[in-house]
């Protein structure tokens, strides 16, 4: 008989801790399934900060190429942002689906980052170095909604600022060109009209600072030819290879870089050794940057970096003093001379300074500094 009596209280308090469980697992389902919306949006979350970070640098370095144009073409940057940042079919196809992506900022920069308060809608300025793209993205949160309180939509933004920078790196040539009374064959490519000649190089006294004579880009210019050695015109002032015209080889120079390692990382001003031979090697180094020629390869129908020369020349140590670098597109009329094409613009990969100047060279490095 008291087993009878206790059952109803066995069977009561079992009830109730049935009912406590249950109250238990509501509670810890809450919080378990918070924890679980916490962990998959925040997830996401830093998965869509990742993918705009993304799109934020390359309309930033997008950008930044239209600023590296020379003057004549330049536009404004906002189309190019747009296609790798925005709206455009590039950007599209790597953007997820799920989020709202909008560019909320694109302004030119100056060489310290700061914005010049011009935006990229407007035709590059003088006074631009680079460009800031702010891009921002707004998506539906998911489980993390049932908690009460918690956002139904994360908004993430990110920034990048791309610069345009003086070319720093070093280099290695198998020629030399001469940027003084420089031999222009445009005319004639073949057989190249003596006589015909230009400066490639200005000098800028009394700074002993060198740019390029703007009418030279896109002139094709006798880089590497054994009648270098001769004087193209009777009267001709001085230059590069000017001299008593001799059968001696170790008196003239034909436009070949030493082929020795003599020349590597070599200062640009400076003084290089040249070759008196008249074969070019193969290319010294690979250029950085589009159809750059190629190390150990013929240097032929490619761009390659090339020092230019101004009409300082010491011929018993074979040294002519490099003024700067210039791109050029190699071409081989015949088996042993090149023609050299002067490029207005060119970008490659490698070291930088920290500034730009547009109208001192026109070798640059685009390159992510924020």
């Amino acid at each position: 008989m008291r087993h009878d009596d206790q059952a109803p209280d066995d069977e009561g308090r079992s009830g109730a801790e049935k009912g406590q469980i249950i109250i238990l697992f509501a509670m810890f389902s809450t919080v378990l399934i918070g924890m679980l919306g916490l962990a998959m949006d925040l997830g996401f979350a830093f998965s869509q900060k990742r993918t705009v970070q993304n799109a934020a640098d390359a309309g930033a370095l997008a950008g930044a190429r239209v600023v590296s144009r020379p003057l004549l073409d330049l536009l404004s940057a906002q189309a190019e942002v747009d296609e790798f940042a925005g709206i455009g079919a590039l950007n599209t196809k790597n953007k997820m689906e799920t989020a709202n992506q909008t560019i909320k900022k694109c302004d030119y920069v100056n060489d310290a980052g700061a914005s010049i308060n011009v935006p990229c809608t407007v035709i590059v300025p003088a006074t631009a170095k680079g460009v800031m793209v702010e891009v921002s993205e707004t998506h539906d949160t998911f489980f993390i909604q049932v908690v009460p309180g918690a956002p139904d939509s994360v908004t993430t933004t990110a920034t990048a600022i791309a610069h345009v920078r003086d070319f720093k790196g070093a280099l290695n040539s198998p020629f030399i060109l001469c940027g003084y009374n420089t031999w222009d064959v445009t005319g004639d490519l073949k057989t190249a009209m003596k006589g015909v000649s230009m400066n490639l190089l200005i000098e800028e006294d009394p700074y002993k600072k060198y740019s390029i004579n703007p009418l030279a880009y896109g002139k094709t210019f006798r880089v590497h030819d054994n009648s270098l050695s001769h004087d193209k015109i009777a009267d001709a002032p001085a230059d590069c290879t000017t001299g008593p015209r001799s059968p001696d080889p170790s008196a003239s120079w034909m436009g070949l870089a030493a082929t020795d390692a003599s020349n590597n990382n070599l200062p640009v001003p400076g003084w290089w050794n040249y070759d008196s031979g008249l074969i070019a090697g193969p290319t010294r180094a690979s250029t950085p940057g589009v159809d750059g020629c190629k190390a150990g390869e013929k240097p032929e129908d490619c761009v390659m970096l090339l020092p230019v020369a101004w009409p300082e020349r010491d011929k018993a140590a074979k040294k002519v003093f490099a003024a700067m670098f210039a791109p050029f597109y190699i071409t081989a009329p015949t088996v042993n001379s090149h023609n050299a094409t002067l490029l207005e613009h060119y970008s490659v990969s490698g070291k930088s300074g920290d500034s730009w100047c547009r109208t001192c060279s026109t070798i640059n490095v685009i390159r992510l500094t924020q």
